[in-house]
């Protein structure tokens, strides 16, 4: 994925310096169980469906990274 792209989806990442590049994605997670343990200032986008079939939520965990969480819940395109 590009940065433009990420910064779209969210755009606290724009006002960050990397110190380290790169994306983990962390699947079978339920973005709803997780956003109800999570303090509203750590949420930064969703959960959200995507068009790709996945239902993610984006947060900063409490070091300041930004982690997204996902879980196959739609139909993913062919």
């Amino acid at each position: 994925q590009k940065r433009d792209s990420l910064i779209a989806a969210v755009p606290e990442l724009d006002k960050t310096e990397p110190g380290l590049s790169g994306t983990i994605y962390l699947r079978g997670f339920s973005p709803d169980a997780i956003l109800s343990r999570l303090p509203s200032e750590q949420i930064l986008r969703g959960p959200v469906q995507q068009w790709y079939g996945m239902r993610e939520l984006y947060f900063r965990d409490p070091d300041g990274y930004i982690l997204c969480v996902g879980n196959a819940e739609g139909q993913a395109p062919s």
